[in-house]
């Protein structure tokens, strides 16, 4: 595959969403009435990662902001 053919495939898919700022991915955790342990555990990450975006130390990519844009969208039935 070229890389022109490779640009517009990419260009094909979805976009990302945008980013979630900490104080959002806090709001999303306590809305949910989990503790951020179970809620990283349904997003199959880990409770360290998930406290790190609530403190703005990382943030989330790919695949797990997705699913929190899911969740913030849907709620958590979304997930289950």
């Amino acid at each position: 595959m070229t890389d022109e053919q490779w640009r517009e495939f990419e260009r094909g898919c979805s976009p990302l969403p945008d980013p979630m700022t900490p104080s959002q991915i806090r709001q999303l955790v306590a809305q949910s009435n989990l503790h951020y342990f179970t809620f990283a555990r349904l997003l199959n990450t880990s409770p360290r990662l998930v406290l790190r975006w609530q403190q703005g130390l990382a943030r989330p990519r790919g695949p797990e902001l997705k699913m929190l844009h899911l969740i913030r969208e849907r709620g958590l039935d979304a997930l289950v």
